[in-house]
Order: C-alpha cells, then structure tokens, then sequence
C-alpha cells in the first residue's frame, strides 16, 4: 500500500513538473548599463555641466555613432540625500569589446578628440576639485521574452 502511494505521488510530481520544466523562462538578458555616480561640489555645477555637455557627451556620440554603444544618458538626482550621487552617467552596450578591440577605440577616441593619455589624466585630476566620482556599477538589462 506504501508503494503504491509513493508511486502514485511521484507520478503526479512528474507530470506538475513537466509543463513547468518545457517552459521558457520568461526573461531575457538585454544589454549592459554601466553606470557610474558623480558627486559635484558646491560651486562646481557649472563647470561640469560644461564638461558634460562639451566633451562626456561629445565622446559618446562619436562611441554611438561607431557603433561601439547602443546609447547614453546623464541622470541628474533631483532630489540627492546626504550622500547620493548629484548624477549618474549611464553608458549602454550590447557586448564586450576584446582587449586588442578597447587598444583600437581608445586611440581612435583619443585622436578624434585631440587629446592623449597624460593630459586626460591631468584634466581628470583637475575636475577633483568640483567633483568626486563615486561608486561604478555594471547592470544588465533583463526583460519580458
């Protein structure tokens, strides 16, 4: 009688768990969203807007229009809490480049923009002063199949 009830719900285990095992899941994965959070010092608003709008924005547009992102956004936090970030710069893209393929776009990037490794990094170091970069996080998009 034992087995004949540990069969008979085994069975009924197996045919409930086969429509959901021949289910698709029912989300997909999209693409990346690196984001990363951008704290402006008071006093210093205008000066990275300017930044933004003249050479961020530029820089992804030439990224966009290569075919190297899928899309940008800047993100003001209109109401930051002690702590957040002032905005978040989001970079979308569908797929990693290889490491020789990242050599091949910086310096395309860097000629197009006029500019070379150590004065990037000098004018970086200058934005300290009326920004700090916070935290860089690598999201993927996931939905509906």
């Amino acid at each position: 009688m034992l087995k004949t009830i540990f069969a008979a719900a085994t069975a009924a285990l197996m045919i409930a768990a086969a429509p959901v095992a021949a289910q698709e899941w029912p989300l997909k994965p999209g693409n990346y969203w690196d984001v990363s959070a951008i704290t402006v010092k008071d006093g210093g608003e205008l000066k990275y807007a300017t930044h933004l709008a003249n050479v961020w924005v530029a820089q992804q547009e030439m990224a966009k229009s290569k075919g190297w992102i899928k899309g940008y956004h800047i993100l003001g936090n209109t109401y930051p809490r002690e702590g957040e970030p002032t905005y978040y710069l989001v970079t979308v893209f569908s797929e990693f480049e290889s490491p020789e393929e990242a050599e091949k776009r910086g310096a395309e990037m860097r000629a197009a923009m006029k500019t070379n490794i150590e004065k990037m990094v000098t004018e970086s170091g200058g934005r300290s002063e009326y920004r700090t970069i916070g935290s860089q996080q690598l999201l993927r998009e996931v939905m509906k199949r």
